[in-house]
């Protein structure tokens, strides 16, 4: 096993989730943006934040709904779903 840091976010990740066969990891957190990864070269494949319709304040949770989709919850009172493309 090899171990490995990852500089994800500006501030604390509170929630993870794997999708699509856990070939993708999903993070969401305080820093308002939810980052989805490659699991294998850990590189950021896609980034929500305000600008793309995402949580005006801290994304607190993510919720799997199924391999190509979630949904996240936030300080900002809203639940959104996301699909992936």
């Amino acid at each position: 096993m090899k171990d490995v840091n990852i500089p994800a976010h500006n501030f604390g990740i509170y929630s993870l989730i794997e999708l699509q066969d856990g070939n993708l990891i999903v993070s969401a957190s305080r820093d308002k943006t939810i980052k989805i990864w490659n699991s294998n070269s850990l590189e950021v494949v896609q980034k929500i934040g305000v600008k793309e319709n995402g949580h005006s304040r801290s994304v607190n949770h993510l919720l799997k709904l199924s391999e190509d989709s979630f949904a996240s919850a936030g300080d900002d009172g809203a639940i959104k779903v996301w699909r992936l493309g």
